[in-house]
């Protein structure tokens, strides 16, 4: 049982300590002013996704990065930050004298706020931020940074290339709510038709009366065999004629 949690322990530092590597560093303030943010443009939560662009931080390089916006600390709504599944900070920003502080990110997905979480690094360095940040795992993944900020793309940027079949299922594919409506309309279908079965086998041949409808509906006749798949006939033997 000692050496079951002596190894789960070495494992558990060795996965923590292999994450956050590359922030070790001597001078966090120092190494992010080096360097501006993984591409800065249209990461404030009123940005929409771009799916021209297709903008995402899994391809980002894990190390410090100097940012003047701080990362947003709400959870963000779908399709905000430039990117399907918003990456945003679950927890406070520092103060210059807390130093560097541990924190974590979050994903917001479909139904949480939190689906994927990872483990990054701040530091106030008095005129701005440095942020130590993971590369995320899936595309379109990005972290969130302003809260009203451009949204513009640079000219440089190339949009990705799309083909026409998947030009045309984007645009006629439908959105989220009108997915929802279609399957709450087919799930009030089959509960409408489930008490019309059971009132035919419960009142057999009497007349329903469907919620004062006038003309033909009242004069429905709901039969018992109407929800009930016909039997064959009984098997007569020939050598009975």
């Amino acid at each position: 049982m000692t050496n079951v949690l002596y190894w789960m322990v070495l494992l558990e530092t060795l996965t923590l300590s292999g994450a956050v590597y590359y922030c070790d560093v001597g001078d966090p303030c120092a190494e992010a002013n080096i360097r501006t943010l993984y591409q800065p443009y249209a990461r404030s939560v009123n940005c929409k996704q771009d799916i021209l662009h297709g903008a995402c931080d899994r391809h980002i390089t894990p190390q410090w990065y100097r940012v003047d916006i701080p990362m947003l600390t709400q959870c963000p709504e779908l399709q905000s930050c430039g990117a399907l599944y918003p990456v945003w900070l679950n927890g406070t920003l520092p103060n210059i004298r807390d130093g560097t502080v541990d924190r974590t990110a979050c994903t917001a997905g479909f139904g949480s706020c939190c689906v994927r979480s990872y483990g990054i690094q701040i530091k106030h360095c008095g005129q701005f931020y440095a942020f130590c940040l993971a590369a995320l795992d899936t595309c379109p993944e990005r972290y969130c940074f302003g809260e009203n900020g451009p949204c513009d793309y640079p000219v440089s940027i190339t949009p990705v290339k799309r083909t026409s079949f998947s030009k045309d299922r984007t645009e006629n594919q439908p959105d989220t709510l009108e997915i929802i409506f279609i399957l709450i309309l087919i799930v009030l279908t089959g509960i409408f038709v489930s008490l019309l079965c059971f009132a035919a086998k419960k009142y057999k041949t009497r007349p329903v009366d469907i919620g004062g409808f006038p003309s033909m509906v009242n004069r429905i006749v709901v039969e018992q065999d109407a929800c009930e798949q016909k039997k064959p006939p009984p098997y007569t033997s020939r050598l009975n004629i």
